[in-house]
């Protein structure tokens, strides 16, 4: 089970803290870090980051899950989130940090935005879970990231998209003052 509130809209940001709680009898996979790479390669694992992605319409869907390459495309390494592992009735908490006005953020994408902000009208948080009981043996679906942390695993491109169940909340009440630039082009 997967709830979104906004934490606080400034100037400056949108702070919005998410719960996940394992509702399953097995063990699941929630991918809770994202990491920017940086101008030299190196990468920082960023636990308030994620996918920024406004509508026409005012609704900004925000999330940390394995994102699809668009057809067509080539990438040398694909974005992977870290998942980490949850037994059951265990539950874990995070934040997202938005710039305000949000600007889009897509791992594959960059985007043309317009000078305007618009107000932000709903707030979609998303978030990839893979089901321990949906992974087959001998499968390298997740490899443990001990980098990382204990607890935490790095998942196979192909079999992550595969066994990713997208969970989705919406934020039950919005600040005033929240904004997002639209975007007015997607270049690829």
């Amino acid at each position: 089970m997967l709830t979104l509130s906004v934490k606080t809209v400034t100037a400056a940001y949108i702070a919005l803290s998410y719960q996940v709680t394992n509702t399953e009898t097995t063990d699941i996979y929630v991918a809770d870090l994202l990491y920017q790479p940086a101008a030299d390669g190196s990468l920082s694992i960023d636990p308030g980051t994620a996918y920024v992605m406004p509508q026409a319409d005012g609704t900004l869907y925000t999330g940390k899950l394995i994102m699809r390459i668009p057809d067509g495309m080539k990438v040398e390494s694909p974005e992977l989130p870290y998942f980490q592992r949850l037994g059951p009735g265990e539950t874990i908490s995070g934040e997202i940090v938005l710039t305000n006005p949000a600007r889009a953020y897509h791992p594959y994408d960059s985007y043309r935005l317009g000078e305007t902000p618009q107000a932000v009208r709903r707030i979609v948080f998303q978030i990839g879970v893979i089901r321990g009981s949906d992974l087959k043996p001998g499968e390298a679906t997740l490899s443990p990231a001990p980098q990382v942390g204990p607890g935490y695993f790095k998942p196979d491109y192909g079999f992550g998209l595969e066994y990713q169940v997208t969970e989705q909340a919406e934020a039950a009440a919005l600040p005033p003052g929240a904004s997002f630039f639209p975007v007015e082009a997607i270049e690829r």
